[in-house]
């Protein structure tokens, strides 16, 4: 996708402007950067990219894809940060006359 690589690209470019390297952040790739021009051009401005992969076999390749875009974003491993949130399984709805806002 065209944005989420220019996306990619800003990132990439904000990070080592906050390092103080002089470089040009590509904002005007996509539309969607545009939209965040101003987040890259403020001195005040935190970001956080988070990264949803998949234990799935069948998402490998999706999941090796994110983790090899959040990495070239941060730029250097003391910058990425790893947590793991189990999900809950699913609970069966309940039968009956009940009403799904008194379902726990």
């Amino acid at each position: 996708n065209q944005s989420l690589h220019a996306l990619k690209e800003c990132m990439r470019h904000w990070v080592l402007a906050k390092e103080g390297a002089r470089v040009h952040i590509p904002f005007r790739d996509s539309a969607l950067t545009r939209v965040l021009a101003e987040s890259f051009l403020r001195d005040d401005t935190l970001m956080a990219v988070i990264g949803t992969v998949s234990p799935a076999s069948a998402d490998a390749e999706h999941s090796i894809s994110t983790l090899k875009t959040i990495c070239a974003i941060a730029a250097d491993q003391g910058r990425v940060r790893e947590t793991k949130q189990e999900v809950k399984p699913l609970q069966p709805a309940p039968t009956g006359p009940e009403s799904p806002k008194d379902w726990d």
